[in-house]
Formats: C-alpha cells, structure tokens, sequence
C-alpha cells in the first residue's frame, strides 16, 4: 500500500511539472510571435521611410535636371536646350521684297519676289531662286511643287524639278488646298469680278459658279473667295455662303482656320462666328502649316514663335508653327 501511494503522489507530482512547463513554453512562445510581429512592423516602418526618402531626392533630381535644361532667355525650353517650341507667336521680319506669297500644307514657304521671281524661304535667311520673271500670283502645294501666273496670265505648274505650261485660259489668281486647283480667269464675269475655274488636270478646266477677285483652298478642297465689291465668300454643300465683313485678300490654313485682310489692310482671324483683330497689316497673305504675309512695305513676314532645325532627307530644313 506505501509503494503504491508513494507511485500515485509521483504521477501526480510529474503531472503537474508537465504543465507547468508547458505554460512556460506557450509563454516563451506567445512572447517570440509578439517580438516577431514588432520587427515586422519596424521593418516595414523602415522601408516605407526608404521609400519616402528615395521619392524625395528623386524629385530633387528630376527638379535638378529640369533646371539645368531650362533656358532662362525664353519662357520655356527653347530648341538649343530641349527642342521644344515654346513661348508667344509674332511676326518676324526676313526682309526680302516680293509680291506674294503662299504657304503649302506641309509648311513650305513659297513667294514672287518683287523682280518677279519664284523664291522659297528654308528659314532664316535661307532662300532659294527657282524659274522667273514677271510671274504674279503662286500657290504653294509642297516642298517641290507650286502652281503660279504669269503677268500675261498664263499658268504654270513646277513639278518634277521643271516648268511645265499649263494650258486652258488666262488666270489672274490662283489656289490649291486638299488637293484641288482653282483659278480666277482675266474674263470679266459681271458685278462680282472675275471668272472662277477649278483644274481637272492636264489642259481641262471646269467652270465654277461666281465671280471673284482673290481666290484660296481649304484642306478639304473647298474654295474660299472675295469678290470685287470686297464681300467673302466660302463654299459649303454646293453653294457659296457669304461671311460677315470684307476684305482684300483670304488665305486658309490647313486646320480650316480662315485669315483676310481687312479693308484697312488690317489682318483678321475667322473665330467661329465672327472675325477676331491680329496684329499686323498686309498687302498679300498665304496660310497652310503656318501663316505668312507680304507687309505693307513689300517685304516678307512670318507669324511664328522660334524654328526647330531637324535633319530630313539628309538636308536641314526649317518647320514653323
């Protein structure tokens, strides 16, 4: 009976030992998850605040780069810092005598010189003489193609690097825009002015409806005109709508936007219903991938903020906006 007592105490004495040394380790165990999950959370602290300090000194070094490329001569990244085009438009003076002038849609500046001689204008003051003498009116349709009267009236078409005559009639005026010709013929044609064509190619020409003294062409091939009483005129679903004011002579640009010159040789700018006062005057305007006039002094002028040089087709050509 001792032994067997004694037996019974010592289980119940290991027992007892067992759990409490298993409480211990749950213990040490809950104590080990709290410590790791304090770590966690210092580490992610620490990363997140990583994270914060590389955010901030990269914006420091992108601000750091921007201030290098800025160009404290103009109001934003000029061409020799970033290549960009920025700041105010305004007409700029390149002092070459002509007596008009057109702008092609891909931004090519065409002109006849004052000793009636086609020039074409790379920018800057780089010009090009090309065919001439006594021509009058051109309309530019590309880098190397232009259409232009004679002072006798005859038509000619440069394409394919030469002068070819373009039969037909006698025209005063010409046009081109989204690829169609018209002309205004020396043939009187009542009140309104001159007689319109457009081009069909080769030595056809069809009669169009109206007279005019001032002929131009929009990028969807629709003409645009002012007559001899100085009224403007557009044409829209197969008829000619008269604009509000008057003028002397109209350009369009290839966004559609219409420019004349006021009767005071004052420039205008069609803003939807009405037509809103630029700063300057001219004699003759030309309008595609920019604007261009001939001043009131005969010279060359051209509305645009700074040149982008680019290299294209191994030549360097200037685009203005």
């Amino acid at each position: 009976k001792v032994l067997v007592v004694g037996l019974l105490a010592l289980l119940v004495i290991s027992a007892h030992c067992y759990h409490e040394l298993e409480a211990e380790e749950e213990m040490e165990f809950e104590e080990e998850a709290v410590e790791m999950e304090q770590e966690q959370e210092e580490e992610s602290e620490s990363v997140s605040a990583a994270e914060a300090r590389i955010d901030h000194y990269m914006n420091k070094l992108s601000a750091l780069i921007n201030g290098l490329l800025k160009c404290h001569k103009h109001p934003g990244h000029c061409p020799k810092c970033h290549g960009k085009v920025l700041g105010k438009k305004k007409w700029h003076n390149y002092r070459i005598r002509i007596r008009d002038v057109s702008v092609a849609p891909d931004g090519a500046v065409f002109m006849v010189g004052h000793n009636g001689k086609v020039y074409k204008w790379w920018g800057g003051k780089k010009f090009t003489g090309y065919y001439g003498g006594n021509l009058r009116r051109i309309a530019a349709v590309n880098g190397k193609e232009y259409f232009v009267t004679h002072r006798s009236g005859y038509i000619y078409h440069h394409h394919h690097g030469r002068l070819h005559y373009v039969r037909g009639f006698k025209a005063y005026d010409i046009g081109y825009g989204g690829g169609k010709v018209f002309a205004i013929s020396t043939s009187r044609a009542g009140r309104g002015g001159y007689a319109i064509y457009k081009y069909l190619g080769g030595s056809k020409w069809k009669r169009w409806a109206g007279a005019a003294t001032r002929i131009a062409v929009d990028s969807a091939g629709r003409p645009y005109c002012v007559n001899a009483v100085h009224h403007i005129y557009k044409w829209a679903h197969g008829r000619w709508h008269r604009m509000p004011g008057a003028a002397r002579d109209i350009a369009v640009a290839n966004n559609g936007v219409s420019y004349v010159i006021g009767m005071s040789r004052t420039l205008y700018r069609w803003a939807g219903r009405n037509w809103a006062k630029m700063p300057g005057k001219a004699r003759n305007i030309g309008a595609g991938r920019g604007l261009a006039i001939e001043g009131l002094s005969t010279q060359l002028w051209v509305y645009h903020r700074q040149f982008v040089k680019r290299q294209l087709a191994h030549r360097n050509q200037f685009y203005f906006s």
